[in-house]
């Protein structure tokens, strides 16, 4: 990052040029009422991100999938410059309003704030900032978000489910898909539940899903020593986790 020193010659003709390391400033001259020149701070994109939307003072964009970098030219130039910049926030926003059908933006932020933030206010029980966020949350990219989904669309879950879930518990799309097999399998297999009820019963306890597996053996194996059946181990799950 540099700087181009307040009223250092000239205003230059055309558009600054960006520079490679990453965001930098540049200084505009700006006078009023003939007073000396002053300089005025504005971020320049780094070459990449010049070249994959084009003219960022307008200009339209050639290449294919305009639709898409005119809504990344367009965050650019928005004022949360920080998260607008952030392709990767950008990709699965794209993947939440396309593949699963979220496209009311509060819950676009939302569901993206509890993916990617561990203290995310959302994630907390009631809100209060005492408790824990998601642990699991990171930057979660379209391909691990893909996998999540088509293993859970592989068990049953319909489209309409997979919004359910997701809006209920964004969590989930940071969990691996070997966590999530492993708990559809102990939930299906060792808790005598069906598909159909392993389903209805996360759609209406998505909170088991980040439940460590030692735990879930435990309530579940204490639920069955105590002559529990499978609607009853239903029951329980739906009811109290």
């Amino acid at each position: 990052m540099h700087f181009v020193p307040v009223g250092a010659g000239p205003r230059a003709a055309g558009p600054p040029t960006p520079s490679r390391s990453g965001w930098g400033l540049q200084s505009l001259p700006h006078t009023r009422g003939g007073a000396q020149p002053r300089g005025q701070w504005i971020r320049r994109a780094p070459l990449d991100v010049v070249a994959a939307i084009g003219d960022p003072h307008g200009g339209k964009s050639s290449s294919p999938g305009s639709s898409s970098l005119g809504s990344l030219r367009s965050a650019l130039r928005s004022k949360d410059t920080g998260k607008g910049s952030n392709l990767g926030i950008l990709s699965l926003t794209n993947f939440l309003k396309t593949s699963l059908d979220i496209t009311r933006e509060p819950e676009v932020r939302r569901v993206i704030d509890i993916v990617t933030n561990k203290n995310s206010l959302f994630a907390s029980k009631g809100g209060s900032c005492r408790q824990a966020g998601n642990p699991h949350a990171r930057m979660v990219t379209v391909d691990e978000a893909e996998k999540v989904v088509k293993c859970l669309e592989e068990f049953g879950f319909t489209a309409a489910e997979l919004r359910q879930l997701m809006l209920a518990s964004p969590q989930v799309l940071c969990y691996s898909v070997p966590r999530i097999e492993d708990l559809l399998t102990f939930l299906e297999r060792d808790a005598g539940l069906s598909a159909e009820d392993v389903r209805q019963t996360l759609l209406a306890r998505p909170t088991i899903m980040g439940l460590p597996r030692g735990q879930l053996e435990q309530i579940v194996g204490f639920l069955l020593e105590n002559g529990s059946n499978r609607e009853d181990v239903k029951s329980m799950l739906q009811r109290s986790l």
